[in-house]
């Protein structure tokens, strides 16, 4: 009876090395019932080892009863359970997160667990065709790109090895329909029907709509999710190969970037972004960035406390600096200083020290240095602090002002507050970016300012 539906047996037969065991996430409902009943007999065939998953998240007062179902279940079919029971609403407010968030967060974080303990690399879930088209309609109402349209992804990297969904094409009346055909009455979920949630207004009120209209609903937008997914791994394949032509990860030249078709460019948006934070831009980030670039200058706030920064001629994305970055005067000590308030190191190194500097750590943002500074010509004592209204520095004769020295150096304006600055009691030696006070030149100490992402 377990070929009353059918499910991607060769998505599965691709997920982990040939054999590899499968763990099934297992909450109790008809989905994920079906979909073990149809991968024992699977399982079965291949000869290879299937166990299930649940996790109790303590939201219901019957949660109990439901993990309780799930080892019966997985008895009655002789399969390895693992069962754990977590206060979800103690997490969600200890965390401050919502309680959907926190569910699933500490429902995966124990999967991924147990499939280290356990030495298996696949994890299951029944997600299914009303499950796609229900995402999908979510996603268009809020504003969505082509990647938003794709749907769920059949396969994706999780826990050291892979999640894969073999039942994206199958539709959630065919698995209720096989648990009836085994005599397996599956637990509810009492807040599926609530509709507070925007998924199940979605599942009671649009989507039997839409599939009156075409009663091959499921099966069409599952073609278009294949199709658009198709589109999808290309393009961002095509970004990815142009990205990594970039001289570094986390800037590019804004006329380059605007001669891209926007497709192009807002998938290198991302990845500029994506280098520094793990959230994704949304369509109202991109067409931002997009104005930012049509100013020709400026800066904007992303999210993740990730600022964008049009200086120049280029693009530089950079973690937001600290509230308050000044740094007040600090004797400068030879040898490597940090200052974690403008995230900055520095140094002042003698005879030639300065070559074993790696100027490929990727926690390198910027480098300045000047390996000329004649020690003997320093007035009274070194120190290092940021710069102050009115600062000025003696450069070829002139008394230049730093704001000015700044721009015209191109230094971006989110880092001006947050650079160190070398003085003695004469005032300004070292303006990073710019160079040395006239005079204090000719010697064998490096001054080296590193910025920090």
């Amino acid at each position: 009876m377990a070929d009353m539906i059918a499910f991607d047996e060769a998505l599965l037969a691709q997920a982990g090395p040939a054999g590899a065991p499968i763990l099934l996430a297992l909450s109790g409902g008809a989905d994920s019932s079906a979909a073990l009943i149809c991968l024992a007999d699977f399982c079965r065939r291949e000869g290879r080892l299937l166990a299930a998953v649940h996790l109790d998240h303590a939201i219901r007062a019957d949660s109990a009863a439901d993990a309780a179902f799930c080892a019966d279940l997985c008895a009655r079919f002789a399969l390895p359970f693992y069962s754990r029971r977590v206060d979800v609403p103690a997490l969600a407010a200890a965390s401050g997160v919502g309680l959907e968030a926190a569910a699933r967060d500490a429902r995966y974080a124990y999967f991924a667990e147990v499939m280290a303990e356990a030495g298996i690399s696949v994890l299951v879930t029944a997600h299914h065709a009303d499950d796609n088209l229900e995402t999908m309609l979510m996603r268009l109402t809020r504003g969505t790109g082509l990647r938003g349209l794709c749907g769920i992804p059949p396969m994706r990297p999780f826990g050291g090895g892979v999640l894969v969904r073999p039942f994206l094409r199958t539709a959630k009346a065919d698995m209720e329909a096989l648990c009836a055909a085994y005599g397996i009455r599956p637990r509810t979920d009492v807040t599926n029907a609530d509709p507070a949630y925007t998924r199940n207004r979605i599942r009671a009120e649009v989507v039997p709509t839409l599939c009156a209209l075409n009663p091959a609903l499921l099966t069409r937008a599952a073609d278009t999710a294949d199709a658009l997914r198709a589109d999808e791994a290309y393009l961002a394949d095509a970004a990815r190969q142009r990205y990594a032509d970039l001289p570094a990860p986390d800037r590019a030249d804004a006329d380059w970037l605007g001669a891209q078709p926007t497709a192009m460019r807002w998938r290198l948006f991302a990845l500029l972004y994506g280098h520094l934070a793990d959230t994704m831009l949304e369509q109202v980030h991109l067409r931002a960035l997009d104005r930012l670039l049509t100013a020709g200058s400026g800066s904007l706030s992303l999210p993740d406390g990730i600022c964008a920064t049009l200086w120049g001629g280029e693009l530089c994305f950079a973690r937001n600096a600290p509230s308050s970055t000044a740094l007040t005067p600090t004797p400068a000590a030879t040898g490597w200083q940090t200052f974690d308030a403008c995230r900055a190191r520095t140094a002042l190194l003698r005879g030639g020290a300065e070559e074993n500097i790696v100027e490929s750590d990727t926690n390198i943002y910027k480098l300045f240095i000047n390996r000329n500074l004649n020690f003997d010509t320093i007035k009274g004592y070194l120190y290092w602090r940021t710069r102050e209204p009115g600062d000025v520095l003696l450069l070829r004769g002139c008394h230049r002002k730093v704001k000015k020295l700044m721009q015209e150096s191109r230094i971006p304006p989110a880092d001006r507050d947050r650079l160190p600055i070398l003085c003695d009691e004469e005032g300004i030696v070292f303006l990073p970016g710019v160079g040395l006070r006239d005079g204090v030149d000719g010697g064998d100490t490096a001054v080296i300012v590193l910025l920090e992402r």
